[in-house]
């Protein structure tokens, strides 16, 4: 896989910037804040996406931030185009003549799991198999000063399970196959917790149990079956005799039923009889006292509509003749204070007014120059006197208007109170009656003793209409009569019948309940004989199974026989599988570490050849006369070239086969100027395989990249500066423009 080309629009601090590259040694040269660590993350961020987008969006301004990147792989070419804020991914694939292969566009974020996220890195794996974002960064991503696996993010195991299991045939699946064989054999687990849930082998162990108890049952059966059946016939025998009893006695006992409820029905017939008779002697009392009553009413002379209304009209008579003479009685009091409240006198104020000015007159002449004073104080005492009367009058002139409204307030009420007690008398005039005014009449006697008599009417209505009508009462007797009649022929008829054993009235409940429990017991028998018959049935039916149990029985002990064997058998291939594996394991992880070597002996010139590691993909080095020592035993530089040859060696384990870009972003500044020259040819000698992007601020690589024709773009310049142009350059990259 070659990558060809990065834009970048609006990423990070680059507005709109296009970076070729080409096969072999690339160099991307520029001083420190230059943006090479933003051009390198533009790889995983168009491959990948990114989580934190506010990193590379642009301050200030809210357009898109982009980023495409064009490569070849296989000879097709392959255009990546994503919208860093939204995931908004196109890919573009087309052959050598620029046609279009595959076509791609839809949202692929980060996270999740959606289908359009799935359909882009499963075609995205056809050219880098490496497709996730944490792997690409341990593998063919070295970045500034980080050459060392994050062993907190768990990558070491992940990395760990990836180099295990690289093979066209992946046992782990195989084994998991076996061992779904097994357990659906078999609960029972050898290299660990049993299972909860019973499997074919535990199923025919316990339906064989079932079948055998099953088999030795139906060799009871036939013993129970005569048992049996001698039980039915006995409690049939029963039923047949108690059946006879029991209809025999309902015959008894409906007879002895109707005797007494002949008796029974005669006596009620004969108390209906009798209270019909009171009931028709009480209406017709009633009737008579009611006509008697009516007579006495006419006799009064009293008028009906007169004798309501009359009590009423006496009592507010008597109520108005009242307040009439309290109302004379306040009108005249009233009159008599009218009389009392005279009008001040004005001579008093004249003559008090005529002292005051003679005697101010008479102190001016003899005060000289000061008269003036005389004058004001004699004005003075007269305005107050005046002051008083008028102030006395007016009260006086308004306590006297008070004293007239009320009088005319009672004169008012006595005239009404007068037109009611004329209106009242003129009614009972009308009437033939004495006016109220003079005194009570007589005739009120006659009224309320009407009245009296109206409501002892009422009541004696009333009662008529609760009871029946004599009519109706006469019909009830004569029916009662002839009732009467048939019950005590019927009685006559049967009384020779009776005898004199006929069981009392208080025993017959009790004759019933042993009547009724006689039922029930034959009942309960039959219910019994029809589940023993049940239960014979089907022991019978059982018996009939007997051969089809047996032959069930010989079958589960040859399946119980083949499982055992089967069980056997998995549990050995598991075994032999599971130990094969991790021999597997174990030398490839051999081989991991024998590639490691390999690059490290490259880097170091073979001053380091051998690596190892444990359990826990923890690393060491060994060192001469001295064995394994792990890496925080040496210098950072030391380290540093162990972690790149681990990264290379990851590299071309996880890349299955493919030669996949190396990017790196400045990851040697801790080795020393031999170490890294010898690094840089080692990477020089990668290059004849892979691509490499190296990212450094060291300007003096120039020379060496110009004498070695190394690409080389530098960030100073609006474009790449190409120290040496190859044939190989000059005919693919004007062809990757047009896509």
């Amino acid at each position: 896989m070659i990558l060809r080309q990065v834009d970048l629009k609006r990423f990070g601090k680059f507005d709109e910037r296009s970076f070729e590259f080409r096969r072999g040694l690339n160099i991307v040269i520029g001083p420190n804040e230059a943006g090479k660590s933003t051009l390198m993350e533009a790889v995983p961020a168009a491959l990948f996406g990114v989580r934190d987008k506010d990193r590379y969006k642009k301050w200030g301004r809210s357009a898109d931030c982009q980023v495409s990147m064009a490569f070849e792989s296989g000879g097709r070419f392959v255009k990546i185009d994503r919208n860093i804020l939204t995931d908004r991914v196109r890919l573009i694939e087309t052959d050598d003549l620029y046609q279009i292969l595959y076509e791609f566009e839809g949202k692929v974020s980060p996270m999740g799991r959606s289908s359009e996220r799935l359909e882009y890195f499963s075609r995205l794996a056809e050219f880098i198999p490496i497709v996730e974002n944490d792997l690409f960064r341990a593998s063919v991503f070295f970045g500034q000063g980080r050459l060392e696996l994050d062993s907190k993010s768990g990558i070491g195991d992940r990395i760990k399970a990836l180099l295990s299991g690289y093979l066209d045939v992946d046992y782990d699946r195989v084994l998991s196959s076996l061992q779904e064989d097994y357990f659906s054999i078999s609960r029972e687990n050898p290299w660990g917790k049993d299972k909860n849930l019973d499997r074919e082998l535990e199923q025919t162990k316990s339906r064989l149990t079932e079948v055998s108890q099953d088999r030795e049952a139906l060799h009871k059966v036939m013993t129970d079956l005569v048992v049996i059946q001698h039980k039915i016939r006995e409690m049939q025998e029963s039923i047949d005799t108690d059946k006879a009893e029991c209809a025999r006695g309902q015959k008894y006992l409906a007879y002895v039923r109707r005797q007494w409820y002949l008796d029974e029905q005669q006596h009620r017939l004969q108390e209906e009889y009798e209270r019909l008779s009171q009931q028709h002697n009480k209406v017709i009392a009633l009737t008579r006292k009611k006509d008697s009553l009516r007579q006495e009413l006419q006799s009064l002379g009293v008028s009906p509509e007169l004798a309501e209304t009359f009590p009423l009209l006496f009592k507010e008579g008597e109520e108005t003749r009242q307040r009439l003479i309290q109302l004379q009685e306040d009108g005249n009091a009233l009159r008599q204070e009218l009389l009392s409240c005279a009008p001040p006198l004005q001579r008093w104020p004249i003559l008090f007014t005529g002292v005051v000015l003679l005697f101010g007159g008479v102190a001016g002449w003899l005060a000289g120059s000061h008269w003036p004073y005389a004058l004001l104080i004699s004005i003075l005492l007269v305005s107050m006197s005046w002051a008083v009367y008028v102030w006395r009058s007016g009260t006086l002139k308004a306590y006297t208007e008070g004293l007239k409204g009320q009088l005319r307030i009672v004169e008012q009420g006595r005239e009404k109170a007068q037109n009611r007690l004329d209106e009242i008398d003129h009614v009972l005039e009308a009437a033939g009656l004495s006016a109220l005014k003079i005194k009570k009449s007589p005739v009120e006697e006659n009224f309320k003793r009407y009245n009296l008599l109206k409501r002892e009417m009422g009541q004696l209505e009333a009662a008529l209409q609760v009871l029946e009508s004599l009519e109706g009462l006469q019909k009830d007797k004569d029916r009662l009569s002839r009732e009467l009649a048939v019950v005590a022929q019927r009685l006559e008829e049967e009384r020779p019948l009776r005898g004199k054993n006929l069981i009392p009235l208080e025993e017959l409940p009790h004759a019933e309940e042993k009547l009724n429990a006689l039922e029930i017991s034959i009942k309960e028998r039959e219910e019994k004989i029809k589940e023993l018959l049940r239960e014979d049935k089907a022991w019978s039916s059982l018996l009939e199974e007997l051969p089809g149990i047996e032959a069930e029985e010989a079958r589960l002990k040859n399946r119980l026989v083949f499982l055992m064997h089967r069980k056997k058998v998995l549990a050995t291939a598991i075994e032999l599988l599971s130990s094969s594996v991790e021999e597997f394991r174990r030398t490839y992880l051999d081989r991991f570490l024998s590639d490691i070597s390999r690059y490290l002996g490259l880097i170091s010139l073979e001053h380091y050849q051998e690596v190892a590691c444990n359990e826990n993909f923890e690393f060491m080095l060994k060192v001469q006369s001295q064995g394994f020592k792990p890496l925080d035993s040496f210098s950072q530089g030391t380290r540093d070239a162990v972690f790149l040859a681990i990264r290379l060696a990851l590299s071309r384990h996880l890349a299955k086969g493919k030669k996949l870009p190396l990017l790196l972003d400045d990851p040697l500044v801790n080795l020393d100027r031999n170490r890294l020259t010898d690094t840089i040819k080692a990477l020089e000698t990668l290059s004849a395989e892979h691509q490499i992007i190296f990212f450094t601020h060291d300007e003096s690589l120039l020379k060496r990249a110009t004498r070695d024709r190394w690409n080389c773009v530098s960030l100073n310049e609006a474009k790449a500066c190409n120290i040496a142009k190859s044939a190989e350059r000059s005919e693919n990259v004007n062809q990757l423009c047009l896509l």
